[in-house]
């Protein structure tokens, strides 16, 4: 289940590898950045669940996962509260709804804009003309600015329908998405800016190779006397902002160097640091089977496995009757595993108890109290002797 913390770190890896996209962008072909614009999400997505794999593939675990009942764990009467309470997750979706709603007014008021539209054969377009100072697209309508004369509207019309051919506005739905999902992350405000840039840049590299200096001219002619439209999910002719840019690259001879060989390694950095992260934060987890302490073996793997007396349901029962879902996880909608390590002595006493990945601090606090608290285990065997067992234990906590 997605929670805080997941969507906190999938918003540090979206906005690291958009950092590592600014350095590089330069060096690559217009077509390509728009594609890395989009995929951004969805890599930062793949590079979390694939850590979440390599992480449960290096830990093994001699106990199956404890599901402790919603119930038993998330209705402690200590957490009643007739207060108004809004959990960390609730507030999420507030801000989503609330994005996903502003999406949806801005798409109402193109369907108002483009109403009476006339349908255009030859073009496949729908086509309104009317006094908004702006000429601009969205999938396929068109609109363009009244007063145009003969040249200017052949000019304009041909760069919207370049807009139309390349699904442009597919691409603003598509990361309008991903801000309502992430609409805390202001990365995306950037993003989306870069991102129309990007179109325009597309476009004007192509009407460039065909109209050289006339494109200019009706650029700038139309330019200096409008202003920006208003509708941020359509790709707009004019642009004040980037006039001067989109001039400059259009008129460089620019060198596109294959960077997949700098690419490959940063991103494999920005991971690793990532990963670091979450390791400084659940430290001590080890793949040693076999180990010294203070002079005593320390095993993994033994003939007979430590068992709490009386079994697994007794062990499951005595947890159930132990635990106390903290107050202000409840409150906050917090819950996932905590996966608790400790050493069953040979006399079955439990010790060296530590936190392996947790979940929030007071949920981590009550699952090593939990361990700690437990009586003495049946001791593990090995050729007929009791021996030191390492041994994992997750408890689920579940509202």
């Amino acid at each position: 289940m997605i929670d805080v913390y997941t969507l906190i770190e999938l918003s540090i890896w979206i906005i690291l590898l958009y950092a590592l996209y600014s350095v590089i962008r330069n060096f690559l072909r217009h077509s390509l950045r728009r594609w890395i614009l989009l995929i951004i999400p969805l890599i930062a997505v793949g590079g979390f669940l694939l850590k979440q794999e390599v992480i449960a593939a290096e830990q093994s675990f001699q106990i199956p996962i404890i599901q402790l009942e919603a119930a038993t764990v998330g209705n402690n009467e200590a957490v009643a509260d007739t207060g108004f309470n809004l959990s960390w997750m609730q507030l999420y979706f507030i801000g989503f709804y609330i994005m996903a709603a502003f999406v949806v007014y801005k798409l109402i008021r193109l369907s108002f804009l483009f109403k009476g539209a006339e349908r255009q054969n030859d073009l496949g377009i729908y086509l309104k003309t009317s006094p908004h100072k702006n000429s601009f697209s969205f999938f396929n309508r068109v609109h363009l600015t009244a007063g145009l004369d003969e040249v200017e509207r052949e000019v304009v019309l041909e760069h919207e329908m370049h807009h139309v051919r390349k699904w442009h506005s597919l691409d603003l739905i598509v990361v309008e998405i991903y801000h309502a999902l992430f609409w805390f992350n202001p990365i995306f405000f950037w993003v989306k800016r870069e991102l129309l840039q990007v179109h325009e840049f597309e476009v004007d590299e192509s009407m460039y190779k065909k109209h050289k200096a006339s494109y200019l001219e009706v650029l700038l002619a139309r330019t200096l006397d409008t202003a920006s439209s208003q509708f941020l999910l359509t790709s707009q002719f004019y642009n004040k902002l980037t006039l001067a840019k989109r001039f400059k690259i259009m008129r460089t001879n620019r060198k596109h160097k294959n960077v997949l060989i700098m690419v490959i390694p940063a991103v494999a950095a920005v991971m690793t640091l990532v990963s670091w992260t979450t390791n400084n934060q659940n430290p001590g987890i080890t793949d040693v089977s076999v180990s010294e302490i203070q002079n005593d073996t320390l095993y993994q793997e033994v003939d007979e496995m430590p068992e709490f007396k009386g079994g697994a349901e007794a062990m499951y029962e005595y947890i159930g009757s132990t635990v106390t879902y903290p107050e202000q996880a409840q409150k906050n909608g917090i819950e996932g595993t905590v996966y608790v390590q400790f050493v069953v002595e040979k006399n079955g006493n439990i010790t060296q108890t530590k936190i392996l990945r947790g979940v929030d601090q007071s949920i981590d606090a009550e699952a090593l109290r939990i361990v700690q608290s437990m009586p003495a285990w049946k001791a593990g065997k090995k050729d007929g002797k009791a021996v030191k067992v390492k041994m994992t234990l997750p408890i689920a906590f579940k509202l």
